[in-house]
C-alpha cells in the first residue's frame, strides 16, 4: 500500500486480480457503456459519434473508480475511453456506409 492510500497503477489495477474481478470489471464497462448509449439515444433521439464518446467517457470514469484509481488518472481513463469509443464508431459507421 502507498502513501496516496492504496493509488495503483492503470494496467495494474485492471488486469492484476483474478479472474472473477477480471470479469466483474468487463461487466461493468459493458453494461455502464451500453446504459449511458441507451440514455443519450433517447436523450439526442440519434445515434452518433457524441453519444458514443459520452458513453466511452462516463464508462472509462466509472471502471477506473471500481478498479480503485485515484488522482488525475480517473479523468484520464475517460478521455481515453472516449477518444476509443468514438474512433471505433467512426471506423465502423465507414465500414458499413460504403
Amino acid at each position: 500500500m502507498s502513501i496516496s492510500g492504496g493509488y495503483k497503477p492503470m494496467v495494474e489495477s485492471f488486469f492484476a486480480r483474478g479472474p472473477l474481478e477480471l470479469t466483474r470489471n468487463f461487466a461493468i464497462m459493458y453494461g455502464c457503456n451500453e446504459s449511458i448509449s441507451f440514455v443519450m439515444k433517447n436523450i439526442r433521439g440519434k445515434e452518433d459519434v457524441h453519444t458514443r464518446m459520452v458513453a466511452g467517457f462516463g464508462c472509462g470514469v466509472v471502471i477506473s473508480l471500481v478498479t480503485g484509481l485515484r488522482g488525475p488518472s480517473i479523468m484520464s481513463l475517460g478521455v481515453i475511453f472516449a477518444l476509443l469509443s468514438g474512433g471505433m464508431f467512426k471506423v465502423g459507421d465507414h465500414a458499413f456506409s460504403s
